[in-house]
């Protein structure tokens, strides 16, 4: 009998387990819908100088407001993979409690499809 309520308890736990794994799932299915896809991130090709006798400083290249919040996204959710689609979607939720404390939406932004409702209605409530 012992065993009996053992395997039910053992049972119990796995479909509690299926079910926050489902449900982790589903979320990120709904946040992959909020988001924009993925844009390359353009690489800088390295040019190859001549040595002269003074060198002069060259002026630090400025990057577009594109290129700025695309270096704020993780490495590991730039990927067209499940799991980069994971760490994008926990990356994004990461954002919103910054911006309930008065933080830039800006990257929020950036990322949300326009047809989004949660993501423009998250912008609309914090600001």
């Amino acid at each position: 009998m012992r065993a009996l309520a053992g395997a039910g308890m053992f049972a119990g736990m796995i479909r509690r387990i299926v079910a926050g794994v489902s449900g982790f799932v589903v979320g990120v299915g709904v946040l992959s819908g909020c988001t924009a896809p993925a844009e390359p991130v353009p690489s800088v090709t390295p040019v190859e100088t001549t040595s002269s006798p003074s060198p002069s400083p060259s002026p630090t290249p400025t990057l577009t407001e594109e290129e700025r919040l695309l270096a704020m996204i993780p490495d590991a959710a730039k990927g067209d993979d499940l799991l980069a689609a994971v760490e994008m979607a926990k990356f994004y939720l990461l954002l919103q409690p910054d911006l309930y404390r008065g933080g830039d939406s800006a990257l929020w932004e950036f990322l949300a499809l326009p047809e989004c409702l949660f993501c423009s209605s998250t912008v609309t409530s914090t600001q």
